[in-house]
């Protein structure tokens, strides 16, 4: 859930918008029988839209606690954000606690220094260095992408 938050934001801070609402859902695999089954899904509306990672990640990983539960063998989970706005229409609340020039530097210099030294060279800890790990079991062939895919036909 982490690294698809960092995803949302850096998505955001490259399209230079924020977003104000953030969803975060999981769900058992439906097809396997004999197994609990579990979907859930919690919404939150931001008190100030934002593109920071930091942010992002800390409300994901909050709901991500409400909606998770011992004993279920999740198959996928996700965050899609909402309520998106140009950057430039910011405004922060009054009582507002985040700071959005630091985060704004912060996340500056760490979309500048993944540009320089590649990909995930600096990441929030909770995502780790692993990144997304994908179900590749089943794909199907690539005839037209990749000589080692191309049919072989043998005539006698």
């Amino acid at each position: 859930v982490s690294n698809f938050a960092a995803m949302c934001a850096e998505k955001l801070r490259a399209q230079r918008s924020i977003c104000g609402r953030l969803t975060v859902f999981l769900f058992t695999n439906p097809h396997k029988e004999n197994v609990p089954h579990y979907f859930d899904n919690k919404v939150i509306n931001l008190d100030t839209p934002t593109d920071s990672s930091l942010e992002i990640i800390r409300y994901a990983l909050s709901l991500l606690s409400e909606l998770f539960k011992v004993g279920y063998g999740y198959k996928k989970a996700g965050v899609i954000i909402g309520e998106i706005s140009p950057k430039a229409n910011m405004q922060q609340g009054l009582f507002d606690s985040f700071d959005a020039v630091k985060h704004n530097r912060l996340m500056k210099t760490m979309d500048k220094l993944n540009r320089v030294y590649g990909d995930k060279t600096l990441v929030v800890a909770t995502q780790g260095f692993e990144g997304v790990k994908m179900n590749r079991n089943h794909l199907s062939r690539r005839y037209t992408t990749d000589w080692n895919d191309i049919l072989e036909i043998k005539a006698d």
